[in-house]
């Protein structure tokens, strides 16, 4: 899936412009999430070493979590993409090995595993010694070595599944032995018994070096986790919830939510996810400054375009006034469909960009306020959530495409 990002000519002076803010550790150090991962996007992986190495754990877990995983089309589920995450080496390997190894410390050892496991297959090297005298097979696995790189590290024999990157891999881990040999030596060691099983299922060293496997659950799980208390939602769970949802509803069934949004909302760490929407205001400095005028300025042929009027945007700021309590539930409810038509919605054969699904909720919410019974409420959304509103502008004819 390729991810939008801005005409190349307009990254160079937006790096410098970062680079020479005043105070700039300080202050993005102190953007939430999102915000620097939009500045790695628009900047682009490759280009944003120095802004890599600025920034603190948290940052680099949730960019991570987000640019090391793809989707081969759009509401489809991501997957782990190893070459982003030698891409991501390289950079760091630009200030040194020291920094690359304290970074790769820092990481979770699933995500650490799974890198890992992707990018070379993790041997003993006694099995592989044995492999290789052996009568039977022994020349298929010298054949089969000869046709690859390899690398000894310790007790362990790694062979790696791709070319690309590979001298950065080695020097990366290399590095990471030097001063964290005991997380390198646990990684290697989860990474070599699943290779260990997966050759018992092999039938023997020969079948497993010309094999693939893929070495996801764990890590998958523990990214879902992590970006799950952040409001973000799986692609799974926003396919259900929009398959709940195209599925016409009285207004009695839509009184209260429905089983996948109460999941979502009680696995929610609602007080991180505030800490993460600071509004952006000029006290935050010149770092958020410029990431306004980014998204600000929108990516893609369309950006230019000024944003729809909706009237749910007048009741929204009534509700404010009136109730901030249902506002703010209103808020998350939300940044919830927003990201269910994120993850989810394939309709229109390309990924939605956030700014657009949020002006796509707003109308299917109108259209589902239209359909619900208000009786005397003043204010509609003083009775009906926007996640029922929003289910039953799907199900209409003006809702979700047909």
């Amino acid at each position: 899936m390729n991810r939008p990002t801005l005409a190349r000519p307009a990254v160079a002076p937006l790096l410098d412009a970062l680079l020479s803010a005043p105070d700039l550790v300080r202050e993005l150090r102190a953007l939430p999430g999102p915000a620097v991962v939009e500045i790695v996007h628009q900047v682009g992986l490759e280009d944003s070493g120095e802004i890599l190495s600025l920034l603190t754990t948290d940052q680099l877990t949730e960019l991570l979590d987000d640019v090391l995983w793809d989707a081969a089309a759009a509401g489809a589920d991501e997957t782990f993409e190893p070459g982003r995450f030698v891409t991501w080496l390289e950079v760091m390997l630009e200030a040194g090995d020291d920094f690359v190894a304290d970074r790769l410390a820092e990481l979770s050892e699933d995500l650490l595993t799974l890198a890992v496991s992707r990018l070379a297959l993790v041997l003993d090297l006694v099995e592989v010694e044995a492999g290789a005298s052996d009568r039977s097979e022994g020349e298929l696995v010298e054949k089969a070595l000869d046709s690859t790189l390899y690398q000894e590290l310790g007790d362990y024999f790694l062979v790696a599944r791709s070319h690309d990157g590979w001298d950065a891999f080695v020097a990366a881990l290399v590095a990471l032995d030097a001063r964290h040999a005991d997380v390198l030596e646990r990684t290697l060691h989860r990474a070599w018994t699943a290779a260990h099983e997966q050759l018992d299922e092999a039938g023997g060293l020969y079948e497993l070096l010309t094999a693939l496997d893929v070495l996801e659950i764990d890590a998958a799980a523990e990214r879902e986790d992590r970006r799950a208390a952040l409001g973000y939602v799986a692609p799974a769970t926003a396919r259900a919830f929009l398959g709940l949802a195209s599925q016409p509803s009285s207004p009695s069934d839509l009184a209260s939510h429905d089983p996948v949004t109460r999941a979502y909302f009680r696995e929610l760490d609602v007080a991180k996810v505030r800490r993460h929407r600071v509004p952006v205001t000029h006290r935050e400095g010149h770092v958020v400054e410029l990431l306004r005028g980014v998204v600000d300025g929108g990516v893609g042929p369309d950006a230019s375009a000024p944003r729809d009027h909706h009237p749910l945007r007048d009741q929204l700021a009534e509700l404010a006034l009136r109730d901030a309590e249902r506002h703010a539930r209103a808020v998350e409810e939300l940044a919830f469909l927003t990201n269910v038509l994120v993850a989810g919605d394939a309709s229109r054969g390309r990924p939605w960009r956030p700014a657009e699904a949020a002006e796509r909720v707003l109308e299917v919410c109108e259209a589902g306020l239209e359909r619900l019974p208000h009786g005397t409420t003043e204010l509609p959304l003083h009775q009906w959530s926007l996640v029922a509103a929003f289910r039953a502008g799907w199900a209409s004819p003006l809702g979700a495409p047909r």
